[in-house]
Parts: structure tokens; C-alpha cells; sequence
């Protein structure tokens, strides 16, 4: 199938309710007993994870971002006290020990491209005031396909600011663009390198900081051009009140006209930096096929980084036809036939939008629980992946440390468990990776 075509799926068939209700019950396979905090903790990234298709329209409207700051980037060994505690923690480190096992010396880069924007602080008084702040992309780490940038800003929350009562977001656009010319174009599925992107905020000692995740293909050799406008508060406590019940700050803060984000700085930065850092990472050539709920999954390839896990294969479209009955297969394709009619789809490509809505309605999932060490110890990801929102030969695509809170270890891996064993539904099966 052609990449404009599986565009066009992707933002015509699967759309973003779905996907979500999707992730939703992913997560509650995934996420095993737990604290409540760590529990939604999880939940926030991998639901913004696998709400890919949301943002599958805005890379391809942005326009490119002229570069006010360029920063330039020192790559070596990091040591475990030089990492960033709250850049790991977004990306899934639980405990220090940890830092250890991901193993990304070549990987942890640090940027300092700033800029600065003068703008009006709404937070400090009503009505908003004139101040200057800076923001500053610092450092980041990841794999080649999987990154996590840390922003920091000097922007200061009022004295007595009840910090923990809010969220903290920006508007934000990026431009990743293949500078030198080495990816292959064949390898990615979107309009540049750049599958996904997420920004969330936090507070660290009374400032603003911004922790960016980012997931394509080969972004150590991109160059990021990052603009980020406004900054905007929102607190889920006070969307069930009315405003005579809210506080008079929050009243005053200008608001969106669509959503319930509040305004507390209007102002602007654009700042860019080049990642040439080394590709982390090992692909496993396999030759399996897998029982998931009576649906063959032939899995060909994984790919293991030290944070990350991704599995290729194929779904065998006769096993998931044989789940309904002919007539009920023939009327759906009757149905995407009618409803895709301008985009010229093949027979073949159809039947591709009628298998998704069956696995859809079948919520079938691949599972992963275990990535084995050769001294017979492990790590639990215990991750899964809807099949339904499988496009070309992804099967499988998880960041391991979200899951388990460890890295892994390249160097001693021996198998994974997954799902799809022979005998009861949900069995485990052993898939040796040497």
C-alpha cells in the first residue's frame, strides 16, 4: 500500500476517539496494581501515545520555523548524578538504581538553545503586566527513534501560587527535518521524520519547566526547530465548579474560546538545535507466528533499544475474515467501499479498512510481559498494543521504561514472552532472540 494511502487511513478510518477508547482498555490490562499517583502518572503518557493519529494532520501543516537560537551540543559519557531526575521520570525511571541500565552515554546530550520573548504575565496581575522570559532547551537523552527534552524557563509563579492545583501546557509547533539527507524515505510513514510529539509542565522550585517526548525515525541525526507560544494553566478540580465558586484570579485569566485553558503569559520563542549522536540499538530477525484470540500474528523482526521495544510482523488477514461471517464481511466492505469511494482504493486496500474494524470490535491486543536476560533473571514491561491500530508491519511499539521502570540491557538478552502461546486464550509464548 502507498504512504499517501495509509495517510489517508490513518486520518479518514481510525479516528481519535477510537484510538482512545482503545488505549483506555489497553491500560486497564497494562497497568498492574500500583499506587494511585504512579498509576495515572502511566496513564497520561501512554494515552498521548497512542493518540497518534491526532497529530497525524497538524506535522503536516506546520511550516518551517526560522531558528533564533541554535545550540551547540557536546555528546559523551554521562554519569548517573549528571542525568536529569525529572527527564527520566517522564520518561518512565522509578528508581536511581535505574539510570544505570538504560545505558545511553551516547545518547544524553546537552543543548542549551535559548530565547527570549516579552510578553504580558496575566498571573502576576490582572489585567497582565509586561515581563520578559526566557526559555531554554538544556538537555535531552534518548535512542535514535525516541527522545525526551528537558525546557526550562524562568518564569516565576506567584509567592503562595498553590503549584499542585494546576496543569501546565503551551501552544507548540516543530519542524524535524533530515538536514543531511541520510534517512530513508521508504522507512517513514509521515511527512518528515517526526511520528509524535508531546509537551506537558511541570513546577520546579517556583518556575515553569517544560518536558518535551518525541518518537520517529533516526531523529539523532535531525535537526529540531521547536516554536512555542503562550503558557496556560487548567485545573481539573475547578472545571466542576461554577465562577462564583472559582477563585477570582482564575476569572480574571483571559481564556480559550474553545476548551477551558487559562492564559497566564502571552508570549513567543523559537529556538533550534542538530542531534548527531549515536544509534542505540539491536534488531532481532524472527520467524513466528502467534494464536491471539483465534487471529494469526506472524512477527518477522524486534527491535530492542535500551529504552525502547518494537515488534514487526504481519496480522493474517484470513484468520481475522474467518471471525465473522461472509455475509457480515461482504456488508462492511459494501460499507468502505461506499464511504472511501473518492480516494480509489483497492479491493485489497479495503479489505484492509474492514480487518481493522473487525479487530477493533474484537479489542485484540499483542502483549508483551517479559524481556528475558540470559542469567535467568528479567524485566515486566507487561505492555500492550491494540491490533486494530496496527498500519504497515508495526505490530508493537512501547516504551519499556514507562512499563517496568528499568532500561534494558542489550547485552544479556536471551527472549520475550508475549502472547498467543498454544492452548488457553492469553497464553504465553517464548520467543528466543539470538
Amino acid at each position: 500500500m502507498s504512504k499517501e494511502k495509509i495517510d489517508i487511513l490513518k486520518d479518514e478510518v481510525v479516528i481519535p476517539e477510537v484510538v482512545t477508547i482503545a488505549a483506555e482498555d489497553a491500560l486497564t490490562i497494562i497497568l498492574r496494581e500500583t499506587s494511585q499517583e504512579k498509576e495515572q502518572e502511566k496513564m497520561e503518557v501512554a494515552l498521548v501515545k497512542n493518540r497518534k493519529p491526532k497529530f497525524k494532520k497538524r506535522w503536516i501543516a506546520i511550516a518551517a520555523v526560522a531558528a533564533l537560537a541554535v545550540g551547540t551540543i557536546s555528546v559523551g559519557a554521562a554519569k548517573s548524578d549528571d542525568w536529569n531526575w525529572a527527564l527520566l521520570q517522564r520518561a518512565g525511571v522509578t528508581e536511581a538504581e535505574a539510570i544505570d541500565t538504560i545505558q545511553l552515554d551516547n545518547g544524553y546530550v546537552m543543548i542549551d538553545a535559548s530565547d527570549t520573548s516579552t510578553g504580558t504575565d496575566y498571573l502576576a496581575k490582572e489585567g497582565g503586566v509586561p515581563k520578559d522570559v526566557t526559555l531554554t532547551v538544556t538537555e535531552s537523552f534518548g535512542d535514535n527513534n525516541n527522545v525526551y527534552v528537558r525546557i526550562e524557563t524562568d518564569y516565576e509563579l506567584p509567592e503562595g501560587f498553590e503549584v499542585d492545583k494546576y496543569n501546565y501546557f503551551a501552544d507548540f509547533e516543530l519542524e524535524v527535518t533530515d538536514v543531511n539527507g541520510v534517512i530513508d524515505s521508504e522507512e517513514l510513514l509521515t511527512p518528515t521524520p517526526m511520528e509524535f510529539a508531546g509537551l506537558g509542565g511541570i513546577v520546579e522550585d517556583g518556575k515553569l519547566v517544560f518536558l518535551l517526548e518525541m518518537s520517529g525515525v533516526n531523529l539523532n541525526v535531525c535537526r529540531i526547530d521547536l516554536a512555542i507560544n503562550n503558557l496556560y494553566i487548567c485545573s481539573d478540580e475547578l472545571l466542576l465548579k461554577s465562577e462564583e465558586e472559582m477563585p477570582a484570579f482564575y476569572n480574571a485569566l483571559p481564556k480559550e474560546e474553545e476548551g477551558d485553558l487559562r492564559l497566564i503569559y502571552d508570549g513567543s520563542w523559537e529556538t533550534s538545535w542538530q542531534f548527531a549522536y549515536e544509534e542505540k540499538g539491536v534488531s532481532y530477525a524472527v520467524d513466528e507466528t502467534l494464536d491471539i484470540n483465534g487471529i494469526k500474528v506472524h512477527l518477522t523482526e524486534v527491535v530492542l533499544s535500551p529504552i525502547h521495544m518494537t515488534i514487526l510482523g504481519e496480522i493474517d488477514k484470513d484468520s481475522v475474515k474467518a471471525l465473522v461471517t461472509e455475509a457480515v464481511w461482504n456488508e462492511k466492505l459494501a460499507e468502505a467501499k461506499k464511504e472511501h469511494t473518492e480516494f480509489g482504493f483497492t479491493e485489497e486496500e479495503l479489505e484492509d479498512v474492514v480487518v481493522s474494524q473487525i479487530l477493533m470490535e474484537h479489542k485484540t491486543y499483542l502483549k508483551t510481559y517479559k524481556i528475558c536476560y540470559d542469567d535467568g533473571t528479567y524485566i515486566e514491561p507487561y505492555a500492550s498494543w491494540p491490533l486494530d491500530s496496527v498500519w504497515g508491519d508495526e505490530l508493537f511499539d512501547a516504551n519499556v521504561v514507562m512499563y517496568s521502570g528499568k532500561g534494558i540491557d542489550l547485552e544479556n538478552v536471551h527472549s520475550i514472552i508475549v502472547n498467543g502461546g498454544e492452548g488457553a486464550t492469553n497464553a504465553k509464548k517464548e520467543i528466543l532472540l539470538k
